[in-house]
């Protein structure tokens, strides 16, 4: 009697490779979706704490401006600059547990923005010294641009001391950076002082010729005019002490547009 022999059915080595290929090819698909998603949400949270850093430095500036003085014990009341403003106000000021309590109602705030970290900061002290530890709000931030409304026109500084009133308004632009970008890390002259977890960030952002990059792309930025796009965030705060001898003109340009106050919330 003859037999016959079974053979059992196998994967050939040209499917088990074509299995293997597109086994390496959806993961490698998945993972590049899983990527990108993660880097979205990376960039929806960054976008929802800058939006919540300008809130928090409009609601603070609104707040002391609503009591300034023009002039303290130590100079101007009002004291700003493009990128900086010192505010000295009357109220409240809560002292830490076991601190010297300040004489006086004074207090000051001083809000800067540091172009080479990209940081918003602000500095709150009991009296007009305007002296204290700061608080770093931000540094996700492009640039911040402050104007003061003399009743007039827009000024890039005022000092209420020397104009012997206070504004009428102040205007507090923001420039977000890109979604996505990474926080502004700070170069020394001096490449060597740079720690190894700063140079393996600056690598991981501009590649291992990370110095070229940067000074390549500080070229290309002093050839661009100072501020290509409109700011992200921008709000007008009006200063309820100020001249109210201009206030109605002040309005009146401000609802016809007779003057350019680069837009308000």
């Amino acid at each position: 009697m003859r037999t016959h022999a079974r053979y059992r059915a196998a994967f050939t080595l040209i499917e088990v490779i074509i299995s293997l290929a597109m086994l390496v090819l959806l993961s490698g698909v998945l993972m590049g979706f899983l990527w990108n998603l993660a880097k979205d949400r990376r960039a929806v949270v960054n976008i929802l704490q800058v939006q919540r850093t300008a809130d928090v430095l409009f609601d603070r500036l609104a707040s002391d401006l609503t009591s300034a003085v023009a002039t303290s014990g130590s100079g101007a009341g009002i004291n700003g600059r493009a990128t900086s403003l010192t505010i000295v106000s009357r109220g409240v000021f809560v002292t830490a547990p076991g601190a010297t309590a300040q004489q006086g109602d004074a207090q000051t705030m001083t809000v800067e923005f540091i172009e080479g970290t990209g940081e918003i900061t602000l500095v709150r002290n009991a009296g007009a010294s305007g002296a204290g530890s700061p608080e770093i709000l931000s540094d996700r931030i492009a640039q911040v641009r402050f104007r003061y409304h003399d009743g007039s026109s827009w000024r890039t500084s005022f000092n209420s001391q020397s104009a012997a009133n206070l504004p009428v308004a102040v205007e507090v632009a923001v420039w977000f950076l890109s979604p996505g970008a990474d926080p502004i890390i700070p170069i020394p002259e001096d490449p060597s002082l740079l720690t190894e977890e700063e140079v393996r960030e600056l690598e991981e952002q501009y590649g291992p010729n990370w110095m070229d990059e940067i000074l390549l792309s500080e070229e290309e930025e002093e050839l661009k005019p100072e501020h290509e796009r409109e700011p992200d965030r921008i709000r007008v705060l009006i200063v309820p002490d100020g001249p109210s001898g201009t206030w109605s003109a002040f309005g009146s340009a401000y609802d016809s547009g007779d003057f350019d106050d680069g837009g308000s919330e």
